[in-house]
């Protein structure tokens, strides 16, 4: 306790039945230990001392009734949750020294009118409302912090966007379990940017992809060689979560790290990014594209040991285990493979990469019986691009097109800069392009405009 609260706690003791009666300068007392202390202890510091005061009002505030102290007891907690939520919310979508700056600042503001207003005997109801009013003009303002320093975030509060109050990992696993149920696979598309994101999602896509050779290509100009690192990845991640609701699937490659607190780590901060699901592969790290010649897998055990790594870090995301020991090892190795990395590493699902027969996915489906299974059906790659309806006949739960858009992209880039570059004008290339309100309302432009109109008009 700090010394003001000894202090109250000595002068109760010696007269229960006395006012106590305490000014500006005891505040000043509470604060001036802090004046070298690091902020994040200062708030902790701060609730403690708020909680030490709610006691001493218990205490203390003799004269009033006991229906009158329980009504300042639970006006002061709830003011403390609410200051405590909002400095949460500032911690995860902003950064701490915001967070510290709200928090510290409510809860002392607070604890002056418990210790100023409240215990001087004034008027309970005039205690209460003042303590209301406070806790509403900090939530106004860390709104509007918020708005300046991170405008998406304050969106998501606010609800401008229809987020789900549900996880990411949560929606991802009842799509994941509904199409496993249903027979009818969950088609998952891949997305190298947000604007993408937010097309696909438009277009009635349920689960989006981050794809580790998406980034490298599309983001880094490197080929998806082991090269990107995990904050390349959260880059894109975090980016596509700001404006799509569809849970997203990421590509961790081997998990960005050599031990089992690296896939930790790395499990972790996706699902602080909003990822959904992650899959994780069971080569070595000097990792190679999944349809290209010479891979090397790590024996079952080290790939066991790398799930329950990326387990330990999740709370509730959709943990993958992709096998590219097909191409390896064969059919029957790969299958035995999935089986220990379900049993023993508590995958969810399994990835079953560069599948060359249709007949395979079936023996993966049969062998592992109640567990999603995926199709990677990547373009000018060993797998055949198979229908959804012949995938659900052997037993697949979703079906994957990491890059298709981003070729497409591609092929649309290089006839636009091939046409500009040989005619010396745009003016052919353009029917090529999306028109402008096409791209407009892709990300819902003019909802954004109306609103600065509305806030200029004010001004004027």
């Amino acid at each position: 306790a700090t010394p003001v609260m000894s202090e109250m706690a000595e002068t109760s003791a010696a007269n229960p039945s006395a006012e106590l009666k305490v000014s500006k300068s005891a505040v000043d007392k509470i604060i001036e230990p802090w004046n070298d202390t690091p902020d994040v202890i200062v708030v902790v510091v701060s609730v403690l001392d708020v909680v030490d005061v709610s006691v001493a009002v218990l205490e203390i505030v003799v004269t009033e009734s006991t229906a009158d102290i329980v009504v300042v007891v639970v006006v002061v907690v709830i003011a403390v949750v609410v200051v405590v939520g909002v400095v949460a919310v500032a911690v995860a979508v902003v950064a701490v020294d915001v967070a510290v700056a709200v928090g510290a600042t409510a809860v002392v503001v607070v604890v002056a009118v418990v210790v100023d207003v409240v215990v001087v005997d004034v008027d309970v109801a005039v205690a209460v409302v003042v303590v209301v009013v406070i806790v509403a003009a900090v939530v106004v303002v860390s709104l509007a912090m918020l708005a300046r320093v991170a405008p998406g975030s304050l969106r998501l509060v606010t609800g401008a966007r229809t987020f789900s109050a549900e996880s990411a990992g949560s929606r991802f696993r009842k799509l994941m379990m509904e199409a496993h149920a249903s027979k009818k696979p969950l088609q998952i598309v891949g997305a190298t940017s947000a604007y993408a994101a937010r097309m696909a999602q438009n277009i009635g896509f349920q689960s989006v992809y981050v794809s580790g050779g998406g980034v490298a290509l599309s983001n880094l100009g490197v080929p998806d060689l082991g090269v990107t690192t995990l904050d390349d990845v959260l880059v894109d991640v975090r980016r596509l979560t700001r404006v799509c609701s569809a849970p997203v699937l990421v590509d961790i490659d081997t998990g960005f790290g050599a031990s089992t607190l690296n896939i930790e780590r790395t499990v972790r901060d996706m699902e602080q990014a909003g990822a959904g699901a992650v899959h994780m592969e069971d080569q070595v790290l000097i990792k190679r594209c999944g349809h290209r010649p010479n891979k090397q897998v790590v024996p079952t055990e080290e790939m066991v040991a790398r799930l329950n790594a990326a387990r330990k870090g999740r709370t509730d995301m959709v943990i993958m285990a992709r096998t590219d020991a097909v191409a390896v090892e064969g059919l029957d190795a790969a299958v035995e493979r999935c089986k220990a990395y379900v049993a023993e590493g508590g995958a969810d699902c399994i990835f079953a990469e560069a599948v060359t027969e249709l007949d395979q996915y079936e023996k993966f489906s049969k062998a592992l019986p109640g567990v999603p299974l995926l199709a990677n059906l990547t373009e000018f790659g060993k797998t055949p691009l198979w229908h959804l309806d012949e995938l659900a006949a052997r037993g697949v739960s979703m079906a994957l097109y990491p890059l298709s858009a981003f070729r497409a992209q591609s092929r649309a880039a290089e006839e636009v800069f091939q046409a500009i570059l040989k005619d010396g004008t745009n003016k052919q290339a353009e029917q090529l392009m999306h028109t402008r309100m096409q791209t407009y309302d892709v990300i819902d432009y003019m909802s954004y405009e109306r609103a600065l109109d509305a806030v200029q008009s004010k001004d004027k």
